[in-house]
């Protein structure tokens, strides 16, 4: 703006950019509703019919499976608050719920692990930061696995940064289909939860997300996030 000022002007500026931004982060709330809310009728399909059929093989299991179902819908449903950060634990709860799922279903088709210290335990960190990337790695990096398939989560801190990184031995992605998924005018479904979570991440200073695949070889999502104490433990 030129001087001398208008300050009616002036006024309708800071109006419009305020506004642009209050829209800006609601479509990135939606977004992170819709991905909470996104639970693929096959896969419902899939899970209880799992739990039917180990009733009848081995109860135990199928309970098993059924507590897992609970807490994984019980994350999935859980809309309030999509901008603030949740306990870590409760976010590796979500995580190694939906993976426990999996390994029930396929018992000798993945290993996976989670390697944290201590000091990482006791965080927040925004909903869904890492099971929309350990769904992605499991549906399509590791799809074509039928035996050997590994996945791991190493958690550490570093001095006041969290590290995280996701590794699979998948199938890896090219680094033109990246671009494309990680690409804000992306439309396909299964770059929904990449795009969303890279968003998000701009809003925290010090936050960023990278990923490096090799084809046939796999690939590690790497997010640094700025430590925030738990302190309601």
């Amino acid at each position: 703006m030129h001087k001398p000022l208008d300050i009616i002007e002036l006024k309708t500026r800071v109006r419009n950019l305020i506004l642009l931004k209050d829209s800006a982060e609601a479509a990135v709330t939606m977004e992170t509703a819709f991905l909470q809310a996104q639970i693929k009728p096959h896969f419902v399909y899939n899970v209880l019919n799992s739990i039917l059929s180990l009733s009848y093989l081995d109860l135990e299991q199928a309970r098993a499976m059924i507590t897992n179902f609970a807490i994984f819908l019980r994350s999935s449903f859980s809309f309030e608050n999509t901008n603030s950060l949740v306990p870590l634990t409760k976010e590796l709860d979500l995580v190694q719920a939906y993976v426990n799922i999996h390994q029930t279903r396929f018992p000798s088709q993945l290993q996976f692990d989670i390697q944290m210290n201590e000091t990482a335990a006791n965080c927040v960190i925004p909903p869904l930061l890492l099971q929309p990337l350990v769904e992605n790695a499991l549906i399509h990096g590791l799809k074509t696995k039928k035996e050997d398939a590994k996945l791991s989560i190493s958690i550490e801190k570093q001095q006041q940064l969290i590290i995280f990184k996701i590794s699979d031995n998948g199938i890896g992605i090219e680094q033109k289909q990246l671009q494309q998924i990680l690409a804000d005018d992306m439309k396909h479904s299964q770059s929904v939860g990449l795009r969303n979570i890279a968003k998000r991440l701009k809003k925290y200073e010090r936050a960023s997300m990278t990923i490096n695949s090799i084809v046939n070889q796999g690939t590690t999502v790497e997010i640094q996030f700025p430590f925030h104490f738990n302190r309601k433990e």
